[in-house]
C-alpha cells in the first residue's frame, strides 16, 4: 500500500474484489486493526522502509493539523487556530523522500504544540530511524532560539532563513547599511543584481555564519520610493499638497490624512 500510494479509506471497495474467509473489513474494523499495531512495530517498519529509499536520500519534513468534532484521540487539543472552526486538533508531522516522493515516517503530537516546537520532537526519532549526517534546510518559521540551540547541541548542520527584525539581524544590517553601495566590490556575486556577504555571529544562542544579501535593483527601487515619500512630506508641510478623496486613499499608507467636508 505504501509503495503504490494507496489509501486504506477505500477498504470496502478493495474487499469487494477479493474473497475472504471472514466478513470484509469495515472502516471501523480497519481503524481497530491499525490501532492494534504497537509503537515498536511501527518504528520497526519505518526503519526498514527508510532503508528502501536508497542511499543519499533527501528527506522533506512538513507538518499539518487536522480538526475533528468528536474528541476520539488522546492528543486532540485546542491550540492556535489556523482556520475559523473552533475544533480540537491533532498535529501530524511527516518525512517524505524526495527520491521516491513517498512518505517514509510520520508522528503525531498534541494539537496545542506549535509547528516550530515540533522540530525537536521529530529530530528525536532520527537515531532510532537510522537517519544520519543530518543537514536541515528550513524556512524562518522554524528558526527559534530553542530550535537553533537544539540543533547545535545535537551536532546538526543547518541552513535556515531568519527574521530580519530579529535583534541580531537588525544589528548586522545596521552595521552594513552604509556599505550597501560598496557591496559590489566587497561581497560575492550571487545572481543577477544580488550580492552577499558572510559574517560569523552569535545568534539565537549558537555560533553561526550569517549571510546578508543585497539586491541592487530592489535597493534602487526602494530609494526612489523613499525619495517620493520625503517629497510628499515636504509638500504637505509647505501646504502645497492638494489631495482629492481618491488620491488620499493611496497616501494613507504613509501619512495620517483627515479630509474635511469642504
Amino acid at each position: 500500500m505504501a509503495a503504490r500510494g494507496n489509501a486504506f479509506e477505500s477498504v470496502l471497495d478493495y474487499c469487494e474484489k477479493f474473497t475472504f474467509k471472514q466478513a470484509p473489513l469495515s472502516p471501523l474494523a480497519a481503524a481497530e486493526l491499525f490501532a492494534s499495531i504497537s509503537c515498536d512495530a511501527r518504528m520497526e517498519f519505518f526503519e526498514g522502509w527508510l532503508l528502501k529509499q536508497g542511499p543519499g536520500s533527501y528527506l522533506a519534513y512538513d507538518s499539518a493539523s487536522y480538526s475533528t468534532y468528536p474528541d476520539v484521540l488522546g492528543e486532540m487539543e485546542h491550540g492556535r487556530k489556523k482556520d475559523a472552526v473552533k475544533l480540537a486538533r491533532i498535529n501530524f508531522s511527516c518525512y517524505y523522500s524526495q527520491n521516491t516522493q513517498l512518505p517514509v515516517f510520520y508522528a503525531t503530537c498534541p494539537g496545542s504544540i506549535t509547528d516550530k516546537a515540533q522540530l525537536p520532537r521529530m529530530m528525536a526519532h532520527n537515531a532510532g530511524l537510522g537517519v544520519k549526517d543530518v543537514v536541515l534546510v528550513m524556512d524562518r518559521e522554524y528558526c527559534t532560539a530553542d530550535n537553533v540551540k537544539h540543533m547545535a547541541e545535537a551536532g546538526f548542520d543547518f541552513i535556515t532563513g531568519v527574521d530580519p527584525f530579529h535583534e541580531t539581524c537588525r544589528e548586522i544590517i545596521a552595521a552594513w547599511g552604509g556599505l550597501s553601495q560598496n557591496l559590489f566590490s566587497l561581497g560575492c556575486h550571487v545572481e543577477g543584481s544580488v550580492f552577499a556577504r558572510s559574517t560569523n555571529a552569535s545568534s539565537f544562542g549558537a555560533s553561526t555564519t550569517m549571510q546578508v544579501f543585497y539586491d541592487a535593483h530592489k535597493g534602487q527601487f526602494e530609494r526612489a520610493s523613499l525619495k517620493r515619500i520625503i517629497d510628499l512630506k515636504k509638500e504637505a508641510q509647505n501646504g502645497r499638497l492638494k489631495l482629492t478623496k481618491g488620491k488620499a486613499a493611496s497616501y494613507r499608507e504613509f501619512f495620517i490624512i483627515d479630509l474635511a467636508d469642504d
